[in-house]
């Protein structure tokens, strides 16, 4: 089947694609299983169940349940990328995302550590990096962030791959208000030294959050090497929000992964921004989360895209008690949506919200 296949089984919510690579996109919150531990349980049960390999593993817990996740499965030293984030400290506002394959999975190591994931299609080779850390954790936190990103062109080689070549980062940084500016400038020197143009920079999140290494921050990538000339990865503009970039912080709305029989569309994380980049609807969290919804539904409308085309969606909270708000607008507004809510720290401490989505489309 060349399609997105939805079902939930009642213990982990399924995203299945069977196009030249069968893949499966699974998502399991504390909130429905009743923990962050059964969470981890019933996910990784689905992918023995059904004799996957794991491209990737997000994980958002507080910091004390991380450590028993550590403890209790083996993730130190799993042999597929994981990346940790600690969440404010809530039990019920955490989850985990997989993305599996019936296949065949080639699989990188950087400093010791598993953190890449290479798959291959008939039209493309995709890498997931997950994971990531600085090498030294005592350097200044402007200067682990070069040296993330020095790490990811370094990766990226191993697979004849380079920083051109990447479709959607994520960034998970701790303390996060405290340095934002300082990592969106270490960010664009390393791009212009590089010669990323500003106008094609990758999709990217940027969200507050520690990891359980005690680095600055930790990261994520997907990156696409074409096999065919009619393949290309291209930024999708947003209807409602101008260029980020034009207020400092140097990545796309969105980015679109086009091949002949599929596309599949990465959006950003997301906020309640207007065009000139600034926060509307301050202290008011449920117009935050209509603002944010309808500037993501205006860019699906646009390319065509529906939220029933969805694969994965992490909804960001910085306040605890805002949670039902955002079950309540899914409710009465969404289908069922694959979705990790988590509470940890937006970028500005005036966003309340913010979103990020994947989602395929057969053609």
């Amino acid at each position: 089947m060349n399609d997105v296949a939805r079902n939930n089984n009642g213990k982990v919510s399924v995203r299945k694609r069977y196009g030249s690579v069968k893949e499966h996109f699974v998502s399991a919150t504390a909130k429905d299983r009743g923990s962050i531990t059964a969470a981890m349980e019933e996910t990784l049960a689905y992918v023995k169940q059904h004799k996957l390999r794991i491209v990737s593993q997000e994980m958002f817990s507080s910091e004390s349940d991380c450590s028993e996740l550590f403890a209790r499965f083996p993730l130190a030293d799993a042999p597929w990328p994981i990346t940790t984030v600690c969440n404010l400290g809530s039990a019920q506002l955490a989850g985990v995302n997989v993305w599996a394959v019936e296949g065949e999975v080639r699989y990188l190591k950087a400093n010791g550590r598993v953190v890449g994931s290479c798959i291959e299609t008939e039209d493309y080779q995709l890498l997931k990096l997950g994971g990531l850390l600085p090498k030294s954790g005592d350097a200044g936190k402007a200067e682990q962030t070069t040296m993330l990103l020095e790490q990811i062109n370094t990766t990226l080689a191993q697979v004849g791959m380079n920083f051109t070549n990447i479709v959607r980062t994520w960034f998970y940084n701790d303390d996060i208000l405290s340095w934002y500016p300082q990592f969106n400038q270490a960010r664009s020197t390393f791009f212009a030294n590089n010669n990323i143009d500003k106008q094609s920079c990758p999709a990217s999140t940027g969200i507050g959050g520690a990891n359980p290494h005690g680095a600055a921050l930790t990261a994520g990538v997907l990156a696409m090497k074409p096999k065919l000339d009619n393949v290309r990865a291209f930024t999708v503009p947003s209807p409602l929000q101008d260029a980020a970039s034009d207020y400092g912080s140097d990545f796309s709305r969105a980015m679109m992964l086009q091949a002949p029989k599929e596309k599949r569309l990465y959006v950003s994380g997301t906020a309640s921004i207007d065009r000139a980049g600034l926060t509307v609807y301050q202290g008011d969290p449920y117009r935050q989360i209509e603002q944010t919804m309808a500037v993501v539904e205006a860019l699906f409308r646009k390319q065509n895209f529906t939220f029933s085309d969805v694969t994965m969606t992490v909804a960001y909270l910085s306040r605890h008690q805002d949670a039902q708000l955002f079950y309540d607008y899914c409710q009465e507004h969404l289908c069922e949506l694959p979705v990790v809510t988590t509470l940890n720290t937006v970028c500005r401490d005036d966003l309340l919200f913010e979103i990020e989505l994947e989602a395929i489309q057969s053609q």
